[in-house]
């Protein structure tokens, strides 16, 4: 049961991975629309203060930044779109991109829930196991206790260990084998 929490944790933390990156994507191309609005607002002037408002070291720099600190920022341009400041078309830039920012918050914060999530799955599996080795142990150790010279008799209160592979054939056995195999050229004439 705590195998399948933790693998059901790790899918539901994959899905969430997925719509964070989606989110994300979004809203990078959301900026990058809104910076070629205002660089065609400017006349492609990136040393204008109206460019700098928004993007001090144009693109790239919000594009390297932290997921976290592109939040922000985008916070702060809805903040200068809605006081008035960019395109004539400034009130629908600040709804749009304070759409993809609150979608992208939220994945986000679905994800971070996600990981701990799958952390906490993970956790209590390891209890898990750790108890049923414990509980292993204890019955071994009681069964001992009980038929002290019966080591046969105690080993056969639990199961033997799954082969972790299939064992080779040993050289002599594929020999043998090989020699009694029909011949196919043989039996294809007769």
């Amino acid at each position: 049961a705590a195998w399948d929490a933790t693998l059901g944790a790790a899918a539901e933390e994959s899905k969430a991975r997925a719509l964070f990156d989606t989110a994300a994507f979004h809203l990078l191309r959301e900026v990058r629309e809104f910076e070629l609005a205002l660089l065609a607002w400017v006349h492609k002037n990136r040393e204008s203060e109206d460019y700098r408002r928004f993007f001090r070291d144009g693109l790239s720099e919000f594009r390297d930044a932290t997921l976290d600190r592109k939040l922000r920022w985008v916070e702060a341009m809805e903040r200068h779109l809605a006081a008035g400041a960019g395109p004539a078309d400034a009130a629908e830039w600040a709804e749009r991109l304070g759409t993809r920012r609150k979608a992208a918050d939220a994945a986000l914060a679905a994800y971070l829930r996600a990981v701990d999530a799958h952390t906490d799955a993970q956790a209590a599996e390891r209890r898990a196991r750790g108890n049923w080795v414990e509980a292993y142990r204890s019955t071994y150790g009681e069964l001992i206790r009980r038929f002290p010279r019966d080591t046969e008799r105690v080993r056969s209160y639990f199961r033997e260990e799954p082969a972790r592979s299939s064992p080779k054939p040993k050289d002599e056995a594929v020999k043998k084998t090989a020699g009694d195999a029909p011949d196919r050229k043989t039996e294809a004439v007769a």
